[in-house]
């Protein structure tokens, strides 16, 4: 914190019994979590009118509800620089949700080799844990894309190349 800011620490106490201080700059006292199931909107303001165009808040991301109005939840996420509007549609309020979206997040985005990243989504879908949760299918999903290999280039611009000899159309005369 900034000179005039206060430090301020929580003791926590994990599921898996470990304790420990963390600053309150990373937790959301008294807060709601969730999991956003589908990508859903952002409102400036608990209002339909105020809309904001330009941003979402995407599926897998986990939030913390902090006000409930009924119509609107305000939340925090990454952050929490800024609390957003959200409608309450599309939430999962769920422990294995949110304890999958976190696995797989933290596989996306520590630096690891797709050979490295195929092994770890293996080892989460091989977990009874995590069986029922929503974002099972996401995994089987980017299992496919790490797996598939990808496109020629020549090929991607939509072009076939043609044999030598082809005519100008690529079928040989």
């Amino acid at each position: 914190p900034g000179k005039d800011e206060e430090w301020e620490y929580y003791f926590i106490k994990c599921k898996d019994d470990t304790e420990g201080w963390v600053w309150g700059k990373y937790l959301a006292v008294d807060a709601t979590p969730a999991d956003v199931v589908d990508t859903i909107s952002i409102y400036n303001k608990p209002a339909i009118g105020d809309l904001d165009l330009d941003r979402e808040l995407e599926q897998m991301t986990i939030i913390a509800i902090i006000e409930d109005r009924g119509d609107f939840l305000k939340v925090i996420y990454a952050h929490k620089d800024r609390a957003v509007w959200i409608e309450p549609k599309h939430l999962s309020y769920a422990e294995v949700d949110i304890a999958l979206a976190n696995k797989i997040a933290l596989i996306l985005y520590e630096s690891k080799t797709d050979e490295e990243k195929i092994e770890d989504f293996n080892k989460l879908l091989d977990k009874d844990a995590f069986r029922d949760s929503v974002f099972i299918n996401n995994i089987h999903e980017m299992l496919f894309e790490l797996e598939t290999p990808e496109t020629p280039a020549d090929v991607q611009g939509g072009e076939l190349p043609t044999e030598p000899g082809a005519g100008e159309s690529g079928i040989n005369n």
